[in-house]
């Protein structure tokens, strides 16, 4: 898959192979980080103090 901070990246497979459900890998993993906004504020933070555990780098 393509990344864009690390170039070209090898994939694992799909372990399973069913015939009639056959898997796939439609895109890689997301980034270290990346829902941190939608997953702290669903958890009931507020945009201001998910930036204060952003500058303090605790997220």
């Amino acid at each position: 898959f393509p990344d864009d901070e690390m170039g070209e990246l090898p994939m694992h497979n799909v372990a399973a192979h069913l015939s009639a459900t056959p898997g796939q890998i439609r895109q890689p993993a997301p980034d270290l980080g990346q829902h941190n906004h939608e997953i702290f504020g669903a958890l009931g933070l507020s945009p201001a103090d998910i930036a204060k555990l952003e500058q303090e780098d605790v997220i």
